[in-house]
């Protein structure tokens, strides 16, 4: 009866320890390889005069103006970004 006891306590503690050691390997580390972003060339936008505006009311012309800096804002902010992939990839590090 201790025989039986001490035989399935053996085969308990081996089972335990084999799953044990199976979470103790080492996991192969995961590469990420950065890809530098390429940077669209810019549209050439068409030129609007003076006089084809004068029929806009200044709220609207105000509008306007407010809405093409805010674009230009964005696109000059989406090209920092743009730029700073270009530097991760050409760092000394790598």
């Amino acid at each position: 009866m201790i025989r039986t006891r001490y035989i399935w306590l053996s085969a308990l503690i081996l089972i335990m320890t084999g799953l044990m050691m199976q979470g103790c390997t080492a996991m192969a580390p995961v590469q990420i390889t950065q890809q530098a972003l390429p940077l669209p060339t810019q549209p050439v936008l068409p030129h609007i005069t003076a006089a084809e505006l004068t029929c806009l009311s200044d709220a609207a012309y105000e509008r306007l103006a407010t809405r093409n800096r805010l674009q230009r804002q964005y696109a000059e902010e989406l090209e920092v970004i743009i730029k700073s992939t270009h530097r991760i990839r050409d760092s000394p590090n790598e």
